[in-house]
């Protein structure tokens, strides 16, 4: 019983260590995204999602989030360009 309670108390310490003391600015915001895009881009071998989490300080969700989001952009983009060209 002890080792659980003990477990339970070292991932939620972990956890609230993680965790940034204000919530993001919108501007704040919109350089993360373009920091975790260049970042997910340029480094093929080292992106994925536990490391990202630490490296830029933010939960598994906003880092999904905002590659889900360049991931449609990219996309339309190309959906949009073949149509153009035909």
């Amino acid at each position: 019983m002890q080792k659980k309670n003990y477990v339970e108390k070292e991932v939620l310490t972990n956890h609230l260590t993680n965790m940034r003391p204000n919530k993001r600015t919108p501007e704040q915001l919109k350089q993360l995204s373009k920091d975790v895009v260049e970042y997910y881009f340029n480094n093929p071998h080292a992106n994925s999602s536990k490391y990202m989490q630490q490296k830029f300080k933010a939960s598994e969700k906003i880092i999904r989030d905002i590659l889900s989001a360049e991931f449609e952009r990219r996309l339309e983009n190309s959906i949009t360009r073949r149509m153009l060209n035909k």
